[in-house]
């Protein structure tokens, strides 16, 4: 078995909270719509910063940042982008012509840097 060396990276994982019910409220087209276009907001975010989305989850985002000299500010940058699109609360989640948001939808975010496990092969 061939392991390879730890690499040094950062690691993001975003998804919206509460999407059951989200997804309970919404017609089906409405909350493709809305999820899909929270998930390029957050996109934009990651790769606009240096990042880059490996994965979409169903109402979630996989995203990962090579560790460079860089990479630091880039992830703050990405971060501060990510929590000001919360504090706009979300306007993709807004039932139309109404201004309470559908199920109080919001988004949960973790981060992590360091060295990740690398698979053989």
């Amino acid at each position: 078995m061939v392991v390879r060396a730890n690499p040094v990276c950062w690691l993001l994982m975003m998804d919206i909270k509460r999407y059951t019910n989200l997804s309970r409220e919404l017609v089906p087209n409405d909350l493709s719509l809305k999820v899909g276009a929270w998930l390029r907001q957050c996109r934009d975010a990651v790769e606009s910063s240096g990042g880059v989305v490996d994965k979409f989850l169903g109402d979630a985002i996989f995203a990962y940042w090579k560790n460079t000299a860089e990479a630091p500010a880039l992830v703050a940058r990405a971060l501060r982008q990510l929590i000001e699109f919360q504090q706009q609360r979300d306007p993709y989640f807004r039932d139309p012509g109404q201004s309470r948001r559908t199920s109080n939808a919001s988004a949960a975010l973790a981060i992590n840097g360091g060295r990740i496990p690398s698979m053989p092969g």
